[in-house]
C-alpha cells in the first residue's frame, strides 16, 4: 500500500548499484541509465521522497543525476571498495547541491577517528545517516551493517547522534 509509504515523515530511495547480472551498475551515458534515472525519478515523485541516493564510485558522468531536478545524495564508502572518500571534496565542489549519507558501518571500516573526520568536515553536507555497526574497526570492512546491539561500546555513536538528520537503521 503506497499510503503508508508516502505519510511516512521521510523517504529516501536508494539508487541501484547492482545490476540485473550480479556487477556494479555504472551510471554512464547510454538508455539503460536513462532509464534507470527515469524510473528513480518517477518513484522519487511518486513516494514523495526527499532524496535519492547514490554510491559515487558508479557514477562515471555525475552531470546526468544532477539535471534529475531532485536531491541527490552521496554515499561514503568502506575501506574495500578502493574508493577514497576525500574524492567528495571535489565533487562537492563541483555540484554544491549534491548531500551526504554518512554510512556510519562504511566510514567505522577506516576506524572511529575517520568517522569523526568525516563528521566534522561534511557536517552541513550530511543529510541523513546510515546507522549499523562493524566489529571490523579500521581493518577493511569484512564484516558490515551489523545490527547496532552488537556493538560493546555505545559511544562509538556519539559524533553521530549530534547531526541533526534522519536516521536509518541500516541492520
Amino acid at each position: 500500500n503506497t499510503d503508508f509509504i508516502t505519510n511516512l515523515e521521510y523517504v529516501s530511495i536508494h539508487a541501484p548499484f547492482l545490476g540485473q547480472d550480479g556487477k556494479n551498475f555504472l551510471y554512464e551515458k547510454n538508455t539503460v541509465t536513462k532509464n534507470v534515472l527515469n524510473h528513480l525519478k518517477d518513484i522519487h515523485y511518486h513516494y514523495n521522497a526527499k532524496h535519492i541516493v547514490f554510491h559515487p564510485d558508479l557514477i562515471i558522468d555525475f552531470h546526468l543525476i544532477e539535471n534529475m531536478g531532485v536531491k541527490i545524495l552521496l554515499e561514503n564508502l568502506p575501506a574495500n571498495s578502493g574508493y577514497k572518500n576525500e574524492e567528495l571534496t571535489e565533487i562537492f565542489k563541483k555540484f554544491p547541491d549534491f548531500g551526504m549519507v554518512l554510512d556510519v558501518t562504511h566510514a567505522l571500516t577506516f576506524g572511529q577517528d575517520y568517522m569523526k573526520k568525516l563528521i566534522k568536515e561534511f557536517r552541513d553536507k550530511i543529510k541523513q545517516v546510515h546507522l549499523s555497526y562493524t566489529d571490523d574497526l579500521g581493518y577493511g570492512g569484512k564484516r558490515q551493517h551489523l545490527p547496532i546491539s552488537t556493538c560493546k561500546d555505545m559511544s562509538v555513536f556519539s559524533d553521530v547522534l549530534s547531526l541533526n538528520c534522519p536516521i536509518i537503521i541500516e541492520s
